[in-house]
């Protein structure tokens, strides 16, 4: 099933609290969160038409989740996703990093029914109030020093206040403002930390479920001495993960799934509730998870099968006595009808983006150079296509994708190569291969011929002709080949990978005898270090190298052969090797020879092509970004979009450049007018390399020009002085490389 990409335009909050979210929101968020409980405003944009310097998340809304609510809206909570559901109009919305979520690491969430708000925890401490109007983020756990561990476990409504229980022991916020009321901290023996991981509460006691047992104290006593909390039921082995009151009595899910009657003389066993889940308790009861059923609990012990799944299922939530669960690969289902309920999305995770010439695709694994495999909970890969998501007939756990005519070749992880030609799906045999063969990449050359590495130390890859058929290629020294970049004149640059980590990057070519490794040595690669992490090869025939400590790049990379002298240049950034200390992840070169590279630890950078101006630098906290870890990127020379990978998924910003037009086209100039409320930059696009525009003014006054690489000018509105014009109609004269005026256009700024 097809689901439309919208761009989304919101309100900017006018309620957020700059202290606590950061002064730079208004730089980077496109605009606030809406009424949570109302259909959000979409103003839809083609493809083509997305205005420079727009974000837009790609996360998966099918994983699995925890469900919170009320009996009119479900909160779908994924590790990393998040998404809500109206019950009563059947709408449903995602809410992200770009609304003004603080992240997408999501440790756990509960809804305060009587003030409206979804709290949200994350992993570092901080918390989310996500209101009907605004949201808050209230850091005070994350920024307290004194805690060793900010991790929250549980959130719990008490008596109109938040309660939060972790590794730190136990705070009280107001669900309202966000102030913390009250906390308890080293609760444990002799004053120590004591991880808790659920509460609940009765008119006179709270009861906490830790590892070691139930821990209870009296509301009438000084509760921040740990002298006055009592361990009970230390009976079970491994504790209680979670505890839930019923009339005047308690029940606990303990570590080893099993329910308990939790009295103060000990525990008591529920026979038959092994392998259970998600004690939780709604206003007509307590109800439990066991398998794929869902069971009501009694203040005695005993318990009923309310309803029973055919299939399995993460989370339930009771509203209007209807049973709604968290299915992955369908999002919240209807247990009455089966009706499914989700928002825009790839199938999974997204670990690596790929290209081919009209899509972009996601896939759920990916392999790091440093060795590292991420796989995501689902193995189903995903395209865009025409600006549209769709789930791709695939083989599980697919890692890369290429296409020639009509043949369409995936590569995956532990289940060979197969070949996708008039809609059948078949597995490919290779030569002396077993079919749960790991295929680490695919890669096309400027004949069409799709080169296949494998992971092993074989020191071969495959070559998939023209015709369809396969021919292995020995490459002496050869293994583990990462990834491939192919110059003008046909070498294979290859990074070899192994399985604990080393790398080396070699050159090859079959034809000419070319094989060399790229090292430290002088003449050698000259490399800085011999860490190689990524490469990629921009349109002036530079090698950029990626390392743990720094970039490089090898110009004139098509002139190598076995006896050149191969020297890495270091860029120089502010008196220094450019970004020297910095560990880089990742490579992507844009069609204006601008670069982009992703840290370990310090975001995304985007310089000039020499690297000795920057242009950007993006980091959770000034854009969103969810963290600060790039671990891959991938350029759309077709529509200027930079697709990154972070660990909490995929998110991408669409630049200012694209591929050169073979010719000067008809121009398309957007947004066109111009309001006096746009801060962006106006797109010109239509134009061959080293085009040069000039931009007058009705007079025919110059008042901007520039030669541009790639097919579009990003212009800032800016003119040669540095202001903004004056509002009027202004014309675009365009000339090709050779100084001829070839094309124009006009547009108008009010």
């Amino acid at each position: 099933m097809k689901q439309k990409i919208k761009s989304h335009l919101f309100k900017k909050i006018s309620h957020i609290k700059k202290d606590l979210v950061g002064n730079l929101f208004s730089q980077w968020v496109i605009g606030g969160i809406a009424l949570i409980f109302t259909l959000l405003p979409l103003i839809s944009f083609s493809q083509s038409n997305i205005p420079v310097g727009i974000w837009k998340t790609h996360h998966s809304y099918l994983d699995p989740a925890s469900l919170t609510g009320s009996n009119q809206t479900i909160f779908h909570v994924g590790q990393e996703s998040l998404f809500y559901f109206s019950i009563d109009s059947r709408d449903v919305n995602s809410i992200t990093k770009i609304d003004g979520l603080y992240g997408h690491d999501f440790t756990t969430a509960a809804f305060d029914s009587q003030n409206k708000k979804l709290i949200l925890a994350y992993t570092d401490g901080t918390i989310d109030l996500v209101g009907e109007s605004d949201i808050i983020s209230i850091r005070t756990l994350r920024d307290n020093v004194q805690l060793e561990s900010k991790q929250i476990n549980s959130i719990k409504i008490i008596d109109q206040r938040a309660y939060l229980v972790g590794d730190f022991g136990v705070s009280i916020i107001d669900g309202q403002s966000g102030r913390f009321v009250d906390s308890y901290l080293n609760i444990g023996a002799n004053g120590s930390p004591l991880r808790v991981n659920d509460i609940a509460a009765d008119e006179n006691s709270f009861f906490l479920a830790t590892d070691l047992g139930i821990l209870v104290g009296n509301k009438n006593t000084n509760l921040k001495d740990f002298r006055n909390w009592t361990l009970t039921n230390a009976n079970v082995s491994g504790g209680f993960q979670e505890i839930e009151s019923i009339d005047n009595s308690r029940v606990g899910l303990g570590n080893d799934k099993n329910i308990y009657l939790i009295e103060e003389s000990g525990s008591e066993l529920i026979f038959g509730t092994g392998n259970s889940q998600s004690l939780k308790s709604f206003s007509s009861g307590v109800y439990f998870k066991k398998d794929n059923g869902f069971f009501k609990m009694e203040s005695n012990g005993s318990f009923q099968e309310i309803y029973s799944s055919s299939f399995s299922f993460s989370d339930f939530h009771l509203a209007e006595n209807e049973v709604y669960l968290s299915v992955q690969g369908r999002g919240i289902v209807k247990s009455s009808d089966g009706t499914a309920f989700s928002t825009i999305g790839p199938s999974t995770k997204i670990q690596n983006f790929g290209k081919d010439e009209n899509s972009i695709f996601a896939f759920p694994t990916f392999r790091r150079a440093s060795a590292a495999v991420r796989q995501s909970s689902g193995s189903s890969s995903s395209q865009i296509l025409d600006g549209m998501w769709e789930e791709l007939d695939f083989p599980n756990n697919a890692v890369a994708s290429v296409s020639v005519g009509n043949r369409q070749y995936i590569a995956t992880r532990a289940a060979g190569l197969w070949l996708k030609e008039n809609g059948e799906l078949n597995r490919i045999p290779l030569q002396g291969l077993q079919e749960n063969t790991s295929i680490r990449l695919l890669q096309k050359d400027y004949s069409g011929q799709i080169w296949v590495g494998i992971e092993d130390n074989q020191g071969r890859l495959f070559k998939i002709l023209s015709d369809g058929s396969i021919e292995m290629v020995s490459i002496q020294g050869m293994s583990f080949p990462q990834k491939i970049e192919l110059d003008q004149a046909g070498n294979l640059w290859i990074l070899q990978s192994n399985n604990t980590g080393f790398t080396q990057l070699r050159v090859f070519k079959a034809d000419s005898g070319l094989n060399r490794l790229i090292s430290t040595a002088n003449n050698q690669g000259g490399l800085p270090n011999g860490i190689v992490q990524d490469i990629s090869l921009d349109r002036e025939n530079r090698l950029w190298v990626a390392l743990s400590s720094g970039i490089a790049f090898i110009p004139n990379a098509s002139s190598a052969n076995n006896s050149s002298s191969i020297n890495a240049i270091q860029p120089l950034f502010e008196n220094a090797p450019l970004l020297n200390g910095e560990s880089i992840t990742a490579i992507a070169t844009a069609p204006d020879l601008s670069v982009w590279l992703g840290t370990e630890k310090n975001g995304l950078w985007n310089f000039t092509n020499q690297g000795t101006t920057l242009l950007h630098h993006f980091t959770r906290e000034n854009s969103p970004m969810y963290s600060n870890e790039i671990v891959n990127l991938n350029f759309n020379d077709r529509s200027g979009e930079l697709f990154v990978v972070l660990p909490e998924g995929g998110i991408s910003y669409r630049t200012g450049s694209i591929a050169p037009f073979e010719t000067l086209e008809t121009l398309k100039i957007y947004p066109n007018p111009v309001r006096p409320d746009f801060n962006g930059f106006l797109s010109i696009e239509g134009l061959s390399d080293f085009a040069e525009v000039k931009i007058t003014n009705s007079a025919g006054r110059v008042i901007y020009s520039i030669q541009v690489r790639g097919g579009k000018l990003a212009w800032n509105l800016r003119d040669n002085s540095g202001n903004r014009p004056v509002s009027g109609v202004y014309l675009v004269y365009v000339l090709d490389e050779f100084g001829r005026e070839r094309i124009a256009g006009k547009f108008v700024i009010i």
